[in-house]
């Protein structure tokens, strides 16, 4: 006997043994049909099983998208607070710029350490008001439109517009401003104005700064009360009673506004 005889007398039993397996298969496949056709029971214990399978298979979903849905939850919490976080940083940064602004910039205010005599100068009345820069840098007054002006009330409103000795006011250094009015010079015949609690405001003196930059403007408003002097050489004397300082401004960008801080001084302040 050959080899390749013996190859095919080996192979012969394989081939039987497959084919008798696949005949088995088929054969108990039809018979679970026939079966499933036609015992009922059989059907039902196969549909139960199928539905228990479905609902284990439904509750393993639910946990899987109960999950999911946590997940989603938790990061979307996550992401809130970054969010709160990185806004709080934002506010925190704006705050420490505007406080290096505001700790660099000049602070020009007029001096209320006594009182501003009113004197009589070639039949006009003479003002002078001494301007001290508080702030950490230069100041620089404004002229043109915004340049310093004072409303006397004496037998009406007089309006004057003041020279100053320098426009330009070092830090912890000051600068006088004077104000020549012709008492005949009336802007509004009457008395003078009056405050919310009747109480007349004798003087009232405006004026503007700005920084080296030019960019961001600022405003003063101080008022006056009057006391008279038994003296021929002055008109009265006036004391310092109220001052309002308007927020910063940048002209083109935002409206003046003098709701920012607000000072308020004795009227028989020394």
């Amino acid at each position: 006997m050959t080899n390749d005889d013996s190859v095919r007398a080996l192979s012969k039993p394989k081939r039987f043994r497959f084919v008798v397996g696949f005949a088995i298969v088929i054969a108990a496949g039809f018979t679970l049909i026939l079966l499933f056709a036609a015992s009922p029971r059989v059907a039902n214990a196969f549909t139960a099983g199928g539905t228990i399978s479905l609902a284990g298979a439904t509750v393993w979903l639910g946990l899987q998208t109960r999950d999911a849905v946590r997940i989603n939850e938790r990061e979307m919490d996550q992401n809130k607070d970054l969010l709160v976080l990185t806004r709080q940083q934002a506010d925190s940064a704006t705050q420490s710029a505007r406080i290096l602004s505001e700790s660099s910039r000049p602070f020009v205010v007029p001096q209320s350490d006594g009182p501003i005599w009113v004197g009589i100068l070639n039949e006009r009345w003479s003002i002078t008001f001494q301007l001290w820069n508080y702030g950490s840098s230069m100041a620089i007054l404004e002229v043109g439109d915004r340049r310093p002006r004072l409303i006397f009330a004496r037998d009406g409103d007089h309006v004057a517009h003041g020279k100053t000795d320098s426009v330009i006011i070092p830090k912890e250094s000051g600068v006088n401003l004077t104000f020549i009015i012709n008492p005949k010079d009336v802007a509004r015949a009457g008395g003078p104005v009056t405050r919310a609690d009747g109480t007349y405001i004798a003087a009232t003196l405006d004026f503007w700064f700005t920084d080296s930059s030019k960019n961001t403007h600022y405003m003063v408003h101080a008022e006056y009360d009057a006391e008279e002097v038994p003296d021929g050489r002055f008109v009265t004397q006036l004391r310092l009673s109220n001052i309002e300082f308007g927020n910063p401004t940048v002209f083109g960008s935002a409206q003046i506004s003098l709701g920012g801080l607000r000072i308020e001084t004795s009227a028989n302040q020394e």
